[in-house]
This record gives C-alpha cells, sequence and structure tokens, in this order.
C-alpha cells in the first residue's frame, strides 16, 4: 500500500501536463468563488478538479475529504487523465484527443463510449462548454 501511495506522489503530477489539469480545473471549476471547497451538483464530485468517489479510489488511496486539498486533487487529476487516455485509446482503437480524454474524464469512459465516443454526441450545454475553453486553449498551445 505505502509503495502505491509512493508512487501517486512522485509520479502523479508529472502523468498529465500542469496546463491540462489547470484547464480541467477551469472547465469544472471556472466561476466559483472557492473551487477547492465545491461539491459538484448530482453527481457530487468534490474540489477543484470534479473529481467523483470512484474516479478518487482508482487513483488514491488518501481518504476522499483530501479531494478539497488543490495539490492531492491536481495530482489524482493528473492520473485520472492518464488512466481515462489509457482506457479510451484501448475502447475507442483510435489516439484520443485531450477533448476526448475530458469527456471520458466527465462522463466516464464507458459512459462517452456508448454516447459513440464522439464530442458531437455529448450533450450540447457540453459542447458549448468546450468550445468556450477548449477553443482558445488549442489557439494559444498551437
Amino acid at each position: 500500500m505505502f509503495w502505491w501511495y509512493m508512487f501517486w506522489v512522485m509520479v502523479g503530477y508529472t502523468i498529465a501536463r500542469g496546463d491540462q489539469t489547470e484547464l480541467v480545473r477551469k472547465l469544472e471549476t471556472g466561476s466559483v468563488s472557492d473551487p477547492d471547497a465545491y461539491v459538484h451538483g448530482m453527481y457530487v464530485a468534490r474540489g477543484a478538479y470534479g473529481l467523483t468517489h470512484g474516479a478518487w479510489i482508482e487513483v488514491s488511496k488518501m481518504p476522499w475529504t483530501m479531494a478539497h486539498d488543490r495539490e492531492h486533487a491536481r495530482r489524482a487529476c493528473g492520473l485520472y487523465l492518464d488512466l481515462t487516455y489509457k482506457r479510451l485509446k484501448d475502447r475507442l482503437k483510435r489516439e484520443p484527443s485531450f477533448a476526448d480524454v475530458y469527456a471520458g474524464y466527465r462522463f466516464g469512459v464507458t459512459g462517452y463510449v456508448r454516447m459513440g465516443g464522439r464530442i458531437s454526441s455529448t450533450p450540447a450545454k457540453f459542447q458549448k462548454k468546450m468550445q468556450d475553453y477548449l477553443v482558445p486553449y488549442q489557439r494559444f498551445t498551437k
């Protein structure tokens, strides 16, 4: 158990680039005054990165209450983005874009694959959010 925690602490932050975890934070809690204390709507995800209990226990042995700690949550977000990327690559049989990975993060890999594995098949509200945040992000990084 200790080795897993050490792996999580040492590698978790570097798996997903800091700009991607920051983008997830903005997508999840962009306009919230205190994102670290935030509890997201019906699906009850916690913290600035919107991690659900199921996502948290897949990548961390820490208590779920630590999702309100920005540093721990950022590491968990990085690990979960990496895990989601690998699962989507296997399930979609193609290289997933960051938009695909975030949709898998938001809806779960199985949920996103059931939607057809395309951003165009996600809810309109989600597509709008992706346009508002990802289009400027993609222009900035090219």
